[in-house]
């Protein structure tokens, strides 16, 4: 059973939210706007990171490209 307990998976979070009346597109909406936001503003980090050890900017561009895909690919799964 996968809502027992507290660790619900959102899956599972979502259908009993909704049946209680709850607007969960609007709920998902917010998820992903925290998360965002919480990517975008580890970023500046990331990119120090980036300049200390990595020794090519094309290195530094590759990171960069897979971090916005992985950002993409988030949203877009949890749009569908």
């Amino acid at each position: 059973m996968q809502n027992v307990g507290h660790q619900w998976t959102l899956s599972t979070l979502l259908p009993h939210l909704g049946a209680q009346g709850i607007d969960i597109a609007f709920l998902m909406q917010n998820i992903e706007e925290v998360v965002v936001k919480a990517i975008i503003a580890s970023a500046p980090f990331i990119i120090s990171a980036c300049h200390m050890f990595v020794l090519s900017s094309l290195n530094i561009l590759i990171i960069i490209s897979v971090f916005v895909s992985l950002i993409l690919n988030f949203i877009y799964c949890n749009i569908r």
